[in-house]
């Protein structure tokens, strides 16, 4: 989830998994336009919510391929460690 701020000044979270597009509308605002039809305008231009979502889904990726490398025993590249009857 993204932090974005609102006309009056509050803070929300949105998912950001459920945002089509994100367009400038007046200066320091931007409409983020929701898949299901709804959109949101909000206090911060484009770029920065931008960022977020982009920020937000590279953090998701690192957590899911930090989470598969501890499961499967992978070293730091990601490719398996080859086990064999010998210790």
């Amino acid at each position: 989830m993204i932090a974005v701020k609102k006309l009056d000044r509050s803070i929300t979270y949105i998912n950001e998994e459920l945002i089509e597009r994100v367009e400038n509308t007046a200066a320091n605002q931007c409409a983020i336009y929701f898949i299901h039809g709804g959109h949101l305008i909000v206090a911060q231009d484009s770029a920065g919510v931008v960022e977020e979502i982009r920020d937000e889904k590279i953090a998701q990726m690192q957590r899911v391929f930090n989470s598969t490398n501890k499961q499967q025993g992978s070293n730091t590249l990601g490719i398996p460690r080859i086990v064999t009857g010998d210790k």
